[in-house]
């Protein structure tokens, strides 16, 4: 909506959002400020007061990973005087951790999950019964066609023909579940990329080498507006905005997630997230399920010019830390609305205007999600996942098993990080006083007019003679001792102590000073091995935490709601970061190791050109080779097995013909 001079110019959606804004406006406030709306308020103040100390934390860590002191410490080193320096070990450390984490669980040419069949349930008994099956209609087609045959069957031979049967039953169940599964996994990549999970992930990865716990959601189901190319009248396609529902996986900042108090995971008690909104964001959400027409437009009418802002003590420094420090100067105004997640009374419900037939049992509880605006409830939902889970994950880079809050690197090399300061302060302030020499002056034998405190190579110092005959010089001159090398070795302690409590050593960044057995490559090989296992720990947190619940919830999702989604049985999320990207260079030199090895006749004997072939298969895959051009099928090495064998058996014949030929002759 704008205007130019006297004449006002609005489009349809402004007009009707007036009307219903006014209609809203008419009924009264008391329409929407419900009891749902005072509790919803109340559960987010108690989260809020639970939170002051881990925002606390999270200050902490954000300031000294971007190498700033604490305001009470900086006011006790400005007391002092002298430098303010701050050494940068815990940025570098951060970045390494970050760079790690993004090399394992972002690989370039591969995905940190994937997905595998699960045993069938009562497989045994099935394909069992199926074997069964299949023997009786024989025995019976014999009894048709050759009675005599009857005879010399015995039990044994009908036993081994069911198992011969369900072997191979079992065998193409197997083969079919894998070949559903991989078409599964296929498209649930397909929505996962385009729902950006990479980027979220890359983003949550910055979190977790910085906070002491970070967070993702999704899928979330949002309403965006994209390119599609469309054919026109003429042939020729153009993209064309196209506006449809998406699943997106989002980062969710640690300074905006408020679990309960008393809650040790983000599916315990009820959770809290502050959302930004904007005025369109609001608009788009007219006519989606769950929101209140009326609702919405009662917020835009109090709050759609001047926004609404929930101030809370961590804000302003945090937007100054972040670079925005004008944030609160922004013109378009910025709605804030508490997503609230967690069990609501039905009477609670019912009060707000729930329908009654969704409520069967005014006393019980139901798992909701709901937007409180101000004292507007503007949308509120039942949690529709069977287990009732909220779509929230989270890992540390340390866990602690009885809290969402781990504890960050910041927080592990916090006190070698201010030592390391300490260090660094007092050698600048060391080096300032050190550089010259300090003067003391008789001031009563100085002339008049000398300027005693500018001091410059061959200066004169005008004096007056001693009167007390001592015989003392009136101008004194000490050189303080530099301490640099005391300090820089107490430095130098406290930073291998900083990479030794974090398990990221100075060489896993760059630095070429390794001492004892990092002057070897074997020892700095073995020194890394070591480094790494720390690493590894917060890849496995992120697998179990981010990774293995989000793409099973992502699945879960679209089997229940996507019609698109290849069928498939049971399965299980694999999350191969820990499990196998990690150890991919480990297991190709295994592999290259064990095909020298049993490159010999004895042990070709025993596996077999089929078995060498699966083995040069999965190297062929690690090496990001077309497999399919390079390594026969199965079928083709088991013909180029057979001739093997045919011209094995005519040789040995042959030999044996030539054998008896000389005998005879």
């Amino acid at each position: 909506m704008y205007s130019e001079g006297l004449l006002r110019t609005a489009s349809n959606a402004d007009i009707d959002a007036e009307e219903l804004a006014k209609k809203a406006e008419t009924t009264g406030n008391t329409a929407f400020t419900s009891n749902l709306a005072a509790e919803i308020n109340q559960k987010w103040e108690q989260a809020k007061g639970a939170k002051i100390e881990i925002e606390q934390r999270l200050l902490r860590s954000y300031r000294q990973r971007k190498s700033e002191y604490d305001p009470e410490d900086l006011s006790i080193i400005r007391e002092q005087g002298g430098s303010e320096v701050f050494m940068s070990i815990t940025s570098v450390k951060c970045r390494t951790i970050e760079a790690a984490l993004k090399d394992i669980l972002i690989p370039e040419s591969e995905k940190a999950w994937g997905i595998k069949p699960t045993p069938i349930p009562n497989l045994k008994e099935d394909v069992e019964e199926m074997a069964r099956a299949v023997v009786e209609k024989e025995i019976a087609e014999m009894e048709a066609q050759a009675p005599e045959q009857l005879a010399g069957l015995t039990s044994e031979a009908i036993k081994e023909r069911i198992e011969q049967l369900a072997f191979e039953f079992t065998e193409r169940t197997r083969k079919d579940a894998a070949e559903k599964t991989e078409r599964q996994e296929t498209y649930l990549e397909d929505i996962m990329v385009q729902g950006d999970f990479e980027q979220a992930k890359r983003l949550f990865i910055k979190d977790m080498a910085t906070y002491p716990a970070a967070f993702l959601k999704g899928p979330i189901i949002r309403k965006r507006t994209e390119l599609a190319w469309q054919e026109q009248e003429d042939g020729q396609a153009f993209p064309v905005p196209v506006e449809g529902l998406k699943r997106e996986f989002v980062r969710v900042s640690p300074f905006n997630i408020y679990p309960s108090p008393g809650s040790t995971s983000l599916d315990d008690g009820y959770l809290i997230e502050r959302v930004k909104l904007r005025r369109k964001d609001l608009l788009a959400c007219v006519g989606a399920p769950g929101f209140k027409i009326p609702a919405i437009m009662a917020v835009l009418a109090e709050y759609g010019e001047g926004g609404l802002k929930n101030w809370l003590w961590t804000d302003q420094e945090m937007s100054t830390l972040q670079d925005r420090p004008q944030e609160n100067l922004d013109s378009a105004a910025i709605i804030e609305a508490i997503l609230f997640m967690g069990d609501i009374s039905g009477k609670t419900l019912l009060e707000w205007g729930m329908d009654k037939k969704e409520i069967e049992k005014p006393n019980a509880e139901y798992s909701v999600s709901a937007w409180l605006i101000g004292r507007w409830v503007v949308c509120l939902r039942f949690n529709v996942h069977p287990l009732s889970k909220r779509g929230y994950y989270s890992a540390s880079f340390e866990e602690n098993n009885d809290s969402i809050w781990g504890v960050s690197p910041p927080e592990i090399i916090r006190d070698c990080q201010k030592l390391c300061n300490n260090s660094a302060r007092a050698i600048a302030n060391n080096q300032n006083i050190a550089s010259g020499p300090q003067v003391e002056v008789h001031k009563d034998r100085i002339e008049p007019g000398e300027d005693i405190e500018n001091i410059y190579p061959w200066k004169i110092w005008r004096t007056k003679s001693d009167e007390q005959g001592h015989g003392r010089q009136a101008v004194y001159f000490y050189q303080p001792n530099p301490m640099t090398d005391s300090l820089m070795r107490t430095y130098e302690f406290f930073v291998r102590q900083a990479g030794d409590q974090l398990g990221i050593p100075a060489f896993e960044h760059g630095s070429t000073e390794t001492k004892g057995a990092g002057e070897t490559a074997r020892g700095l090989q073995m020194l890394m091995q070591a480094s790494s296992k720390i690493i590894k720990n917060a890849v496995r947190n992120t697998d179990k935490g981010i990774i293995e619940p989000c793409v099973a919830e992502t699945w879960l999702h679209l089997v229940l709601t996507d019609e698109n989604m290849p069928d498939c049985g049971d399965i299980k999320i694999v999350a191969k970061a820990s499990e196998y990207i990690i150890a991919m260079e480990q297991i190709q030199l295994l592999r290259r190791d064990w095909l020298a090895i049993t490159n010999n006749p004895t042990d070709m004997a025993i596996i077999g050109i089929r078995g060498r072939a699966e083995v040069l298969r999965e190297t062929a895959k690690l090496l990001k080779m077309d497999v399919d051009s390079i390594i026969p099928g199965a079928e083709q090495v088991q013909q180029i097995e057979q001739a093997q064998q045919e011209a094995a058996a005519k040789e040995e014949q042959q030999q044996e013909e030539e054998h008896n030929a000389n005998i005879s002759g």
